[in-house]
């Protein structure tokens, strides 16, 4: 498994042989099994058994790219739009102009992914074991440190943020006591 695996690091592939060939690594390791139950668009609950191997793999390694080139607001924007993406697309919108307007966002937000994964495959899992992006990480461990960042992070300035958000509940707490 270790040399499939390697071989598509090394050679410059399509995304649809990329697919074929992460389907037949993760497929013989168990890989992107679902049973679930879904609620259909007209209503009922239906039973779907599915095998996404590549996919499975593919979706880890890009979220993993995402973690570290896109910005936390993006990030979470895109996470909050990715369900009605998928909902539109699922009940056959895929011509429909909102799915065509999430989609140019959804594109927009991608500018910035790429880079590198490593991924380890046992037993049924995936894990992530390493990324980077030479070009557009916004990780900088010389920044994400508690250790001498060279001023970069002043924990004292924590205090003043803190207080601002313990406000709000600072505030329900006077308004819970002052009730009989």
């Amino acid at each position: 498994m270790r040399r499939a695996i390697l071989s598509l690091l090394t050679v410059h592939l399509c995304p649809a042989t990329v697919l074929t060939e992460l389907n037949k690594i993760a497929g013989a390791n168990g890989i992107g099994r679902l049973d679930i139950v879904e609620n259909r668009y007209v209503g009922m609950k239906a039973r779907g058994c599915y095998e996404t191997p590549g996919g499975t793999i593919m979706l880890k390694a890009h979220r993993a790219i995402e973690s570290i080139t896109l910005d936390r607001e993006v990030a979470h924007l895109k996470d909050e739009l990715m369900p009605k993406y998928a909902k539109l697309i699922y009940n056959g919108y895929w011509w429909a102009p909102e799915r065509v307007m999430l989609q140019t966002a959804i594109d927009q937000s991608q500018d910035v992914v790429n880079g590198d994964v490593r991924i380890k495959l046992y037993k049924g899992g995936v894990s992530v074991v390493g990324r980077k992006s030479d070009t557009d990480s916004l990780f900088d461990s010389n920044i994400a440190t508690f250790d001498d960042d060279g001023g970069a992070y002043n924990q004292a300035d924590a205090e003043g943020f803190i207080k601002l958000n313990a406000l709000r509940l600072k505030m329900a707490s006077l308004r819970q006591s002052r009730q009989p």
